[in-house]
This record gives structure tokens, sequence and C-alpha cells, in this order.
């Protein structure tokens, strides 16, 4: 959250809250399943922002936005944000 970070910065490419960042950080679960990118930007296909893409949409099982699919509050299976490496 520190905006004068590479991860944190509306400028960085790395950053999940600039909108037209393409190397945002990666989500996984504690079993090492892909569940997007925390990102902002609504035309990445992998955003979790994307109402239309896999992991942005809130009827996609795997969506952290979707309640009843990766989003539910109530799994035990954690969600782990990794930064992209350079």
């Amino acid at each position: 959250m520190n905006p004068y970070s590479q991860y944190g910065s509306r400028y960085s490419n790395k950053s999940w809250t600039n909108p037209h960042a393409t190397d945002a950080p990666k989500l996984y679960d504690s079993q090492g399943n892909y569940k997007g990118r925390l990102s902002t930007n609504p035309y990445d296909p992998d955003s979790t922002f994307n109402p239309y893409g896999r992991y942005g949409s809130k009827y996609s099982p795997d969506s952290i936005n979707n309640p009843y699919g990766a989003g539910n509050p109530y799994l035990t299976n954690p969600i782990y944000v990794v930064p992209s490496q350079d």
C-alpha cells in the first residue's frame, strides 16, 4: 500500500493500483493453483477487476469475487499474493 514503492505506486507496471499495469502481482491458493492477477486493469483477461474474465467474474468458480467459489470467506485454502520478480 506504499504509494512510493513499485508495488503500490499508481504509475508502476508492477502495481495492483495501476489500471494499465501488465505485470501486476499474481494470486495463488495454498495448493499452488493460479487465481489471476491482483490488478485494477479491466481489460487484462487475468485481472481480478475484469468483470467478464475468468478471475474477475462474480460467477466464475475461479474468481475471488465469487462468494460461492474461490472468494468464499469460509474456505480454509488461503490466497497468496506473489509479486512479479525482476
